[in-house]
């Protein structure tokens, strides 16, 4: 959505689904590629603040708690949703690392399942 956003505000572009697993609130009327009939079409773009590994727990509190206040300043959360972009409730270290965890393992399926290589 965030790349798309300009397109479909102009007109220029027609959302048929949303590849999240819920319907976009920006855009209520465009159903989820599971209501269309594709199951497991889920994909959902995803960014995290992220540190090398033996960063001190002292640095890496600092760093969450400075990036829960920014999320939570005035007019980020709603700048970030007409964007098509969300907070998610999991915001913790072991949240992201669930879900980059999870992303691997899925890739790596759709990768070894078509066959791809790098040229």
């Amino acid at each position: 959505m965030p790349t798309a956003s300009a397109l479909y505000q102009a007109g220029k572009l027609k959302p048929i689904s949303v590849s999240s697993p819920r319907r976009m609130r920006e855009l209520p009327e465009v159903p989820t590629f599971q209501e269309s009939g594709v199951p497991n079409m889920n994909v959902e773009s995803w960014c995290g603040l992220t540190a090398v590994s033996g960063t001190s727990p002292a640095i890496l509190a600092r760093l969450r708690e400075a990036m829960a206040r920014v999320l939570k300043l005035p007019g980020v959360p709603t700048r970030m949703e007409g964007t098509g972009l969300s907070i998610p409730e999991g915001t913790s270290a072991g949240a992201l690392q669930q879900l980059i965890k999870t992303d691997i393992a899925r890739w790596q399926e759709v990768i070894q399942r078509a066959n791809i290589k790098v040229d």
